[in-house]
Formats: C-alpha cells, structure tokens, sequence
C-alpha cells in the first residue's frame, strides 16, 4: 500500500487525540463510546498490520516506492499508539468489572 505520507501522519494525530480524549472520558460515558470506537481501532489495526507487513515483504525488492522506509516508520508508530488505546481501554474495562462493555456481553 503506498499511503500518501500526508494521510499517514493525518492518522498518527487523530490517534493521539483519540488515546488523550480516552484518557479524559469518564467512566460513565465509556461504554457509549468503545460501541463506536472499539470496530473502527480494531479496523485499522488490522489494515496498517497487513500494510506493514507488506511493506515489509517487499522490502528487499527493488521495487520498493522510494518512501518505504519512512512509511515503515510511522507505520510502526501509528501501531504503537493503536496499541496503547486497546492497552487503555483494557486498564479501564478491569479497573470497573461492573462496567458493561460493549461486545464483550
């Protein structure tokens, strides 16, 4: 996949201010919000996974896009920050058993 590296940064910022919005929601609200949240994360997480990975096989052709490495990158990034939302949402749905959480019921 060869991501503009403009759209890639696009989406490294919105998944920080996903991870800080997250961080500042209330518990109350949190179920409302993994309902919409939750498909869409684990979507991406998904298709930046099958990019990097394809990025990754192609790396040793010589018909990489000139970008590749720097794709690779922010690809890696973008899943460290995928990651620690799923990680943060973890934390909270443990810290409150009682919490109902959506697709987990």
């Amino acid at each position: 996949m060869n991501a503009k590296p403009n759209e890639l940064q696009e989406e490294l910022a919105s998944l920080v201010r996903v991870r800080n919005r997250l961080a500042s929601t209330p518990d109350s609200s949190l179920p409302r919000i993994l309902a919409a949240l939750l498909p869409k994360i684990l979507s991406r997480v998904d298709k930046n996974a099958l990019a990097l990975a394809n990025l990754n096989n192609t790396s040793t052709c010589v018909c990489v896009h000139e970008n590749a490495e720097e794709e690779s990158k922010v690809r890696r990034d973008i899943q460290t920050h995928q990651m620690g939302i799923l990680s943060h949402v973890m934390e909270r749905i443990r810290a409150n058993e009682d919490m109902p959480v959506p697709y987990l019921e």
